[in-house]
């Protein structure tokens, strides 16, 4: 796999993504609670699992091929699509700057074809 080339434009477009905030800070209840809530995650794991998905999202716009989240991110990306105004709005139209459509596969990929080689984000 080729490594991302650090441009400025993708420097700064990393900094979006680190910024976008998928949380509520108005919320009770935010996005990181529901995500370890529904998954059985930890608090913790919850939130890096936030994060992985941002650096996949950076890696979705360099690739040049379709990529696969892990299952964990493909957890985090469903219940996203759920907050369509923070999806679609802040994520896809401001952070992305165009859509992202969460496309399942047609079925069983061959081993290294079209998909990222999967690995454990980090302990739950």
């Amino acid at each position: 796999m080729t490594a991302i080339q650090r441009t400025p434009e993708v420097q700064a477009f990393w900094e979006r993504l680190k910024r976008f905030q998928l949380n509520d800070n108005d919320a009770v209840y935010g996005y990181a609670d529901r995500l370890a809530r529904e998954n059985g995650w930890s608090h913790r794991f919850a939130e890096r699992v936030i994060f992985e998905c941002k650096r996949f999202l950076l890696m979705t716009q360099q690739a040049g091929s379709p990529v696969t989240p892990s299952e964990e991110m493909n957890q985090a990306w469903h219940l996203h699509r759920v907050y369509t105004r923070s999806y679609g709005d802040k994520l896809c139209t401001e952070v992305l700057k165009k859509p992202l459509h969460h496309e399942p596969t047609a079925g069983v990929v061959e081993e290294g074809e079209g998909t990222v080689p999967q690995s454990p984000i980090c302990e739950k």
